[in-house]
């Protein structure tokens, strides 16, 4: 985001009284570590989650004066697995092809060691936690974050892309 933009969530009350957070996250069996250097470029600051499938860290990008990125990384067991494999490119090209505001802004890395994916870090905290964190969530600003996914989701379906798991 540049200095002329502003977050479509400053718009929303309740977005702006609930500070950055995510869960603890157990670092055991992370791929990376706080400190570890990724293919001379991203440096990992911590882990921000981890699923079944993949790791995501915070991490700061070297090349772009350390600015804060999310490196999304698939645990080792799927890096081979050839379906697997073929969904998380086609998550990455997808994720370059999108630009809209509303929407992960996802950075092209050339040259990987691995499989990962870098996008913008986002500060701020998940749907779930403001909702627990707000209640109520006053209607204009239900509203408000509704409008902002939908927004989204008309862009992502101009383009053709269908989100399964939303």
């Amino acid at each position: 985001m540049t200095s002329n933009d502003t977050c479509p969530l400053e718009q929303v009350t309740c977005c702006r009284e609930v500070p950055e957070h995510h869960d603890p996250v157990d670092a055991d069996g992370a791929p990376f570590h706080e400190g570890h250097v990724l293919d001379g470029r991203f440096v990992i600051v911590e882990v921000l989650s981890r699923s079944g499938m993949s790791t995501i860290f915070k991490a700061e990008d070297k090349q772009e004066g350390n600015r804060l990125v999310a490196v999304k990384v698939p645990h080792l067991e799927y890096e081979s697995d050839p379906n697997f494999f073929s969904r998380f490119r086609r998550e990455e090209r997808i994720g370059l092809e999108l630009n809209h505001p509303f929407i992960l802004k996802f950075i092209p890395v050339e040259n990987k060691s691995r499989p990962y994916i870098v996008t913008e870090y986002l500060k701020g905290c998940t749907l779930a936690h403001l909702l627990k964190a707000m209640r109520p969530l006053t209607e204009k600003d239900a509203l408000k974050i509704a409008s902002l996914i939908c927004e989204a989701l008309q862009h992502m379906h101009d383009h053709g892309v269908i989100h399964r798991d939303l």
